[in-house]
């Protein structure tokens, strides 16, 4: 079998928008401005955002659950145009501090070959 294993990774300024487009989509936690972002690091990444709620300059903390985290992120790849295969294996993971998604595939299926699981380090002789 062979396999696929791409990172996405986003900055502050994308995980930002991911927030503002999640509260977009989600009514019930509605919120006027996303003030920053921040990730807490552990097994799972949980990502932090300080929001300003409707007609209020005082900022709430908002913490995000890994499901929510990821959808969040899903939803800001498809408005960027970012293909992203459905059928694939999708989690999050802290990368050189930026938090990213890991999209996992094993839609390859091996296919048989003539050279018997070796690989040719020279051109065939003539």
């Amino acid at each position: 079998m062979i396999s696929e294993v791409r990172l996405i990774s986003f900055t502050p300024e994308a995980l930002a928008k991911a927030v503002a487009l999640f509260g977009l989509a989600n009514p019930d936690r509605y919120f006027r401005e996303v003030r920053q972002v921040f990730i807490q690091p552990g097994a799972q990444p949980v990502l932090v955002a300080e929001v300003c709620g409707d007609g209020s300059d005082a900022t709430d903390t908002m913490e995000f659950t890994v499901a929510e985290t990821a959808a969040m992120l899903i939803l800001l790849c498809r408005q960027q145009r970012i293909p992203l295969p459905h059928q694939a294996e999708k989690s999050l993971r802290l990368v050189g501090g930026e938090l990213c998604l890991v999209i996992s595939s094993r839609a390859y299926p091996e296919t048989g070959d003539d050279t018997g699981g070796e690989v040719a380090t020279s051109p065939p002789e003539a």
